[in-house]
């Protein structure tokens, strides 16, 4: 019996170009190889007559044999085999080219399940290459509901379908993942026959089926996983924040925080004091005030004698935070400093150094706050903005230079609530709905190029009105040096 974990290679007819066609579909092991699975089937089963057959409809039908297949050679490399078919209802010709099996198989008088479409018009009809079994030999590739295959350059759906059938014939199914009370609860197939019948239904209804068990052993699974990491998030302890008097921090401001903001800093500061590390996103849409949020976080976290550092994926948002907090914070006696990959190495030195002595209360930067050399005499708090930019390995690094800290996580890309608890299940989420008063909501609108004349005459307008316009490119690449 063969392992799941075993190579592709020890499958008849897998040698080493197989090897590397099933390597380009990340196929490696008899477990990847059974785990591919079909992106559509075609319906074999049911049989018409050769006078329901419809053009350009594949379908499958019975036919006899009515004359003996004859074969003509073209030319070098080309041959055509012609022969006739009919049932009670009509006849119809088939022609095969370069297929001198079929002459060799296709005997008069003998009945055949086709499969093919039909092609033609009323002056005649002809059917192109069909494939075709005898009544007498298992279904593989008529009478059933056939598997199609994501494919690659060289490698045939019938070669994938043998494959599979192969792998599945000499070693088990991969293991079963979803407890028997959670099947029950749901009507979920075991592993068994969902991982057979999505490679060989018996209907399209079993094939569904198997479908509904993959997906949801899927979610499953991740759900799981994100259920471990929120147990593992629990167990963790940190310093309790006991400081958390807003009223000076609110006095600075010069205006109210909306319903949604003060319910968010509420929450954040709920985590602060519940003496696990906060794992939280604050999803709003653009102008709704999350940096107020952030910036709130950042008082209370410094208050509380550690230290915060905001990371933005563009050094342009890091300087426009930079100014509108630092000036901000520097009444309430709130050092802030400004960390970026473009500025001198003096200044990098000194920046990094007055943050490893604690000199620096709220640091600002890009990526150059990851780097190894960026060292924090107590980080509490670590706050990203513009979420979907950064990846969670570039959160964890952050966060792995002060003692599990903080993490506040924003993000302006409007995700319903259901559907970003899945894709950020570590994390709790806060929403921002309200607009703070005066702000107008923005608006964003998709247009292609053809509308290039009209956008360069908005923006002449604009400018001539005394607005201000801004056109973003994108980076071809990541680069350090632009802070991207």
């Amino acid at each position: 019996m063969a392992r799941l974990s075993d190579p592709v290679t020890i499958l008849k007819g897998v040698g080493p170009t197989k090897a590397k066609q099933f390597a380009a579909l990340n196929i490696f092991t008899l477990r990847d190889l059974i785990c591919h699975f079909p992106r559509s089937y075609e319906d074999r089963t049911q049989l018409r007559t050769i006078d329901k057959l419809e053009v350009d409809t594949p379908a499958c039908f019975k036919a006899m044999v009515m004359s003996t297949p004859r074969v003509n050679y073209i030319r070098k490399g080309l041959d055509i085999t012609k022969v006739q078919v009919a049932d009670h209802t009509a006849r119809l010709s088939l022609t095969f080219f370069n297929n001198k099996y079929a002459a060799q198989q296709l005997c008069y008088g003998k009945e055949y399940i086709f499969y093919g479409a039909v092609s033609g018009d009323f002056i005649g009809y002809n059917m192109t290459n069909p494939v075709f079994e005898s009544l007498e030999s298992q279904p593989g590739v008529t009478r059933c509901i056939l598997p199609i295959y994501p494919l690659t350059a060289g490698l045939s759906n019938a070669a994938m379908s043998k494959a599979v059938r192969q792998a599945m014939a000499i070693c088990d199914t991969p293991e079963e993942m979803i407890p028997l009370t959670v099947r029950q609860e749901y009507g979920i197939l075991e592993a068994e026959r969902a991982y057979y019948a999505i490679h060989q239904p018996q209907s399209m209804a079993e094939a569904e089926m198997a479908k509904r068990r993959l997906i949801f052993e899927e979610f499953f699974v991740f759900s799981a996983g994100l259920a471990l990491m929120r147990a593992s998030r629990a167990q963790k302890k940190c310093k309790r924040y006991t400081q958390l008097d807003l009223k000076a921090f609110y006095q600075a401001l010069p205006f109210q925080l909306t319903n949604d903001q003060q319910k968010t800093v509420t929450e954040i500061l709920g985590d602060f004091q519940s003496g696990a590390p906060m794992n939280r996103l604050v999803q709003g849409d653009v102008g709704s005030g999350k940096t107020m949020v952030a910036a709130a976080a950042v008082y209370a976290t410094v208050q509380n004698g550690a230290q915060a550092a905001l990371m933005t994926p563009t050094e342009i948002l890091a300087e426009q935070h930079y100014r509108s907090l630092s000036r901000l914070f520097a009444p309430l006696g709130i050092r802030t400093a400004l960390l970026t990959g473009s500025m001198t190495p003096k200044q990098k030195k000194q920046t990094r150094q007055a943050i490893a002595d604690g000199q620096v209360d709220f640091i600002i930067g890009t990526h150059a706050l990851l780097s190894e050399s960026t060292e924090f005499a107590h980080l509490g708090l670590v706050v990203t903005d513009e979420q979907h930019r950064f990846g969670v390995g570039q959160r964890a690094r952050l966060s792995a230079k002060g003692n599990d800290p903080h993490l506040l996580v924003m993000s302006a890309t409007p995700i319903p609530r259901t559907l970003a608890l899945l894709l950020y299940g570590d994390l709790d989420v806060s929403v921002i709905k309200q607009l703070p008063p005066g702000r107008e909501p923005v608006d964003t609108f998709l247009v292609n190029e053809s509308y290039r004349g009209r956008i360069n005459a908005f923006i002449r307008k604009q400018v001539e009105q005394g607005h201000q316009c801004f056109v973003v490119c994108p980076a071809v690449e990541e680069s350090e040096d632009l802070g991207i």
